[in-house]
Order: C-alpha cells, then sequence, then structure tokens
C-alpha cells in the first residue's frame, strides 16, 4: 500500500467516527397538506435536499447520511404519497415531472437560494430535471443508481397515456371501497421484500434495510390492534406514468447539465440500457465535471452498504470544495 494510500484510508476513518448521527423529523407545509422528512447535520452546513426512489421513503437515506461531516445540512424528504407526507386529494394523480416543484418548495420553505442534490433512482432523475431548469440553484448533483429519467419510445406514448387513464380510475375504484389491504408486520415486510426483489433482482434490498423503510412506510390500522399493519403510500403511484420524454429530449437534457455532477452505478443493480449508454457518453463530452464510479452492489447499495458509497461522495466533496 503506497503511503497516499494510508493517508486516504486514515483520513476516511477520522471523517467516519466524526459522522452525524442524529436528525430531527420535520414537516413543510404544502397547499394539499405537508412534505414529511427528516434534518441532518447543523442548520448552518451546506444545504443538500435528498430524494428517495419510486415506492421508498426517505428512510432510504438513514444508513448513508450519518457519514456526512457536520459541515453539511441534508433535508431528506419522503415524496407526497410517500412515508409520512400528505397523500394528493382525490382526483388528482401524481407524475414524475412534479418532482421539480417539491424541491422548490422544500428549498424555499429553507431559504436556500443555492443547495446541492442527491437522489436514488427515480429521485436521481427528478433532482437531473432540476439541475437543467434551475441551473442557478444547484451546486452539485449526486446520483445513486440512477442514470437519466426514464426515455420512452413514441410507440408507446398512446398506448401508455390510455393505461394512465384506466389505471388511475381503477385504483380510484379500490380506494373508494373502502377495504385497504391490512397485514401483519411480518406479511409486510414479506410483501415488501418480494416487490423490491421483482422490480430489481434478487437481494436488491437486505431484510434490515427493508425493517427501516417501514418505519415509515407502515401505519397501525388502530392502536387496540397491535399487529395490523397497512402501507402508507399512496396506491396511485402504481398507475403508469401518464409523463415521459422521448429519447431526443433526453439527449438534449443530458447535455445541460453544468454543475459537478457524479453518478454512482451499482454494479449488480439494474442493467444499462442502449439508451443509459448514450446519456454517459453525452454526459462525458459535455460536462468536464462528470464523472461515474461502479461500486459492489445492487439498487439500494447505498442503504445495505453505504460504506460502499460514502467514499466515492466524499471525494467528490473534496474535488468539488465550494
Amino acid at each position: 500500500m503506497t503511503l497516499m494510500s494510508v493517508i486516504r484510508n486514515l483520513s476516511r476513518s477520522m471523517s467516519s467516527s466524526a459522522i452525524v448521527r442524529e436528525c430531527k423529523d420535520i414537516q413543510i407545509p404544502v397547499p394539499w397538506g405537508h412534505i414529511a422528512g427528516k434534518e441532518w447535520g447543523h442548520q448552518d452546513g451546506e444545504p443538500w435536499i435528498a430524494l428517495h426512489g419510486w415506492l421508498d421513503n426517505c428512510g432510504s437515506f438513514d444508513k448513508l447520511l450519518p457519514y456526512f461531516p457536520k459541515t453539511q445540512r441534508i433535508i431528506a424528504i419522503d415524496l407526497p404519497g410517500h412515508g409520512l407526507s400528505s397523500h394528493f386529494q382525490p382526483g388528482v394523480t401524481y407524475h414524475y415531472l412534479d418532482g421539480l416543484q417539491y424541491i422548490r418548495r422544500v428549498a424555499i420553505h429553507f431559504n436556500f437560494e443555492k443547495f446541492n442534490l442527491i437522489g436514488h433512482s427515480m429521485g436521481g432523475g427528478m433532482s437531473l430535471m432540476y439541475s437543467v431548469t434551475h441551473p442557478e440553484h444547484v451546486n452539485r448533483l449526486v446520483m445513486l443508481d440512477a442514470i437519466k429519467p426514464i426515455s420512452r419510445s413514441i410507440d408507446s406514448i398512446v398506448q401508455r397515456t390510455r393505461a394512465s387513464v384506466d389505471d388511475l380510475l381503477s385504483i380510484e375504484n379500490k380506494l373508494n371501497t373502502g377495504k385497504s389491504s391490512h397485514y401483519t408486520y411480518e406479511m409486510a415486510l414479506k410483501r415488501l421484500l418480494e416487490g423490491s426483489h421483482q422490480l430489481h433482482g434478487q437481494e436488491s434490498i437486505t431484510e434490515e434495510s427493508a425493517k427501516i423503510l417501514l418505519q415509515r412506510g407502515l401505519k397501525k390500522v388502530s392502536e387496540s390492534d397491535a399487529d395490523t399493519w397497512e402501507f402508507t403510500r399512496d396506491l396511485r403511484h402504481q398507475a403508469t406514468s401518464l409523463y415521459s420524454y422521448p429519447q431526443e429530449v433526453v439527449r438534449h437534457i443530458s447535455s445541460e447539465i453544468k454543475c459537478p455532477h457524479l453518478i454512482i452505478k451499482a454494479k449488480q443493480g439494474n442493467e444499462l440500457s442502449e439508451n443509459d449508454k448514450e446519456v454517459l457518453d453525452i454526459y462525458k463530452d459535455s460536462n468536464p465535471l462528470f464523472e461515474k464510479i461502479d461500486v459492489e452492489g445492487n439498487h439500494h447499495v447505498h442503504l445495505n452498504t453505504p460504506q460502499n458509497v460514502w467514499p466515492h461522495i466524499e471525494d467528490f466533496l473534496g474535488k468539488t470544495n465550494l
């Protein structure tokens, strides 16, 4: 081992020994209720907003954010209809581009004029879109096992638009019956694990990580029944997405990222498509401040094994010291 390697490892060890271990619950008022979340770090620290993936919640960052030094302040939110955040009113649906207004509302609430973004999966794509549309606000962008917003072929748009309408009305009909799905804790845990493995491959999420997500992802049906639970996430999130861009638009969006940009890709995560590879080439060609790192782990690597992720974020912070 070289002297430089020893120094780097010692630095990381010292940083880890001084990690932030406490956070506080927060609520941000919005017109339809509130956005819930957790605040990590010192109130005067450099601000971040953290966005989780589809059907997860801000507990997704519970194992990673304690590594951040106290010089960083991170607001990790439950996206609306996830975790402890309010659901939209009946008759309203969610769509991907809403993520931009969530970020803007949070930034305004905390008086963040400039801030960093970190997002996992869907949250990574939302963060990228905000970095393009509001570049004057974003200092750094970190994406965890996310490459770009999902792109759709033109041929699929009509079919998906129909499915979006039909899915929403079908889910609304189920919700209107008043018959929510109830589970014991063990049944809910099993359902979460099986659903994640089906979406992202076997062992996408460990049992320990699933239990962390369930802290905000489950609520008791009644105080008198100790082991009857229901998921807090809004079923309407399972409707086919109405809005998405064709690859031609995504190519242009990808060329617009100019801030320091780090992608941490899980080696055992979702396989890269040809569209993903094309966008990665665009990042490299158009942004000298772009970096992609591959780490051992699967789709939830930041939650399952944050020690594989943090050293690269730490290096990124050092290289882009603002």
